[in-house]
């Protein structure tokens, strides 16, 4: 099934028989606990809290949640003590996918990305994000806008191949890809355009398998068709990408930022390039989005 909206997605998790089991490292943000919880009453995970009992206990409490189905494993020793209990009930098939909670961003990567912890598949970790912008037609998902700064052709590559692995397990059968830039000419002088050119000749190639590569592209025409038809231009990604591929982490973090205080959509996002899926969603991000971040995660487990 191919989804197209926040709330298709909410219905195919729900309608499945699989649920997933959502390990929280540190479980003692309120806000994280909202999401997760609310997740649950609605039977779409199994939530594990790892954290202090009794603070985990005392949060639940305080939002009306201690009532519903949920496991609390005890863990005081600190933020990695915490990571490592998620990575674990994953290597024993005892969760299905990592959420954190108020834990460092960096000290929840560090456990789960350590060789012995067996979580690496190969390719690098990337940030997804998939937004539902009133004036687009259907979803919309944006890569890296919050982990690879700088990120040289080949990590483009993986940063490719990672968000087309989530729009497939999405039900996107031939994923259109934007790869960004200022300009839609190659100019040497703008490294960022050059590998756009050089990427999708590798697409085209059938580097990265099923999907359509179009770059360099600026953000207008992969938007609009009403934009590629005043300025000529013809591609079949213009005004219909899947997926779009920022050149910096500064350009995508700016633009997703600008496009979520602007537009009025509403996202979820994922760390993908793990064995599992991770919700890191920032501390900032509202319950609506950490939850629409799980119905995310969800839905790419157990397939």
């Amino acid at each position: 099934m191919k989804i197209t909206n926040f709330e298709e997605l909410e219905l195919y998790v729900k309608q499945r028989d699989f649920k997933a089991r959502c390990a929280v490292a540190g479980a003692t943000d309120e806000h994280v606990l909202q999401a997760v919880m609310h997740a649950a009453e609605q039977g779409v995970v199994s939530p594990i809290l790892i954290g202090e009992r009794e603070q985990i206990a005392e949060k639940l409490r305080a939002i009306g949640a201690d009532n519903i189905e949920h496991r609390i494993i005890h863990e005081n020793g600190g933020e990695e003590a915490c990571a490592q209990w998620a990575v674990d009930l994953i290597n024993d098939g005892k969760a299905d996918y990592i959420m954190k909670g108020l834990i460092n961003t960096a000290s929840l990567m560090r456990v789960v990305f350590r060789k012995e912890n067996k979580l690496r598949t190969g390719r690098i970790a990337t940030s997804v994000s998939i937004r539902q912008i009133p004036t687009y037609h259907k979803l919309l998902a944006f890569t890296d806008a919050g982990i690879c700064i700088s990120p040289s052709l080949d990590d483009k590559k993986m940063i490719i191949q990672n968000g087309l692995a989530l729009l497939h397990q999405l039900g996107v059968d031939v994923p259109k890809v934007a790869v960004l830039a200022a300009v839609d000419t190659v100019n040497e002088k703008m490294p960022e355009t050059v590998d756009a050119a050089e990427l999708k000749r590798l697409a085209e190639s059938g580097e990265f398998g099923r999907c359509i590569v179009e770059g360099p592209i600026s953000f207008d025409l992969a938007f609009s068709k009403e934009a590629a038809a005043t300025k000529h231009y013809d591609s079949p990604v213009a005004g219909d990408a899947d997926l779009m591929i920022f050149p910096n982490v500064a350009s995508g973090n700016m633009t997703t930022k600008a496009i979520d205080l602007t537009s009025g959509s509403t996202g979820a996002g994922l760390i993908v390039g793990a064995r599992v899926p991770l919700v890191f969603s920032s501390r900032s991000a509202t319950a609506k989005y950490k939850y629409q971040s799980i119905l995310l995660a969800s839905a790419v487990c157990g397939q």
